[in-house]
């Protein structure tokens, strides 16, 4: 996800906009992409969001992926988009953790993340797994 619509999700953008369906619920880990959204910085609801550091190519956090629908009465929802990925749940990691992205969904090594999740989180997950991760290029189009 590029900055600043990953640092926005930790607080609290509650929709994500993508061209394409996911089929993925539950938890997923959010990767801040290596480039900036410039042209975001002049979104209303960008410049309504508290100064936050803004890192580039780290797991910064994790939210839970309700649904995936064609419409939502969010303020975050872009009529354009095709889809919008329902969100919920935000929670910064303990500390951003480097990570190489991908343009879809990927799996991490439980032991980057382990002793950083939230309280709580693990007992979340099926045993032996972590949430698929989002990548840096495909959460972009916010």
């Amino acid at each position: 996800m590029r900055q600043p619509w990953a640092n926005a999700t930790l607080l609290g953008k509650d929709v994500e906009n993508r061209s394409r369906y996911f089929g993925h619920r539950g938890l997923l880990l959010i990767h801040d992409s290596t480039h900036f959204d410039y042209g975001a910085r002049r979104h209303p609801r960008i410049k309504a969001l508290p100064d936050n550091e803004v890192i580039f190519g780290h797991l910064i956090g994790l939210v839970t992926l309700v649904d995936c629908v064609t419409e939502s009465n969010s303020q975050w929802a872009d009529r354009s988009a095709r889809w919008k990925l329902i969100l919920a749940n935000p929670a910064r990691l303990s500390r951003p953790v480097p990570c190489l992205g991908s343009l879809n969904l990927f799996e991490v090594a439980e032991r980057l993340v382990r002793d950083l999740l939230p309280p709580g989180t693990l007992h979340e997950l099926p045993p032996g797994t972590l949430p698929l991760h989002v990548s840096q290029s495909v959460m972009s189009e916010s």
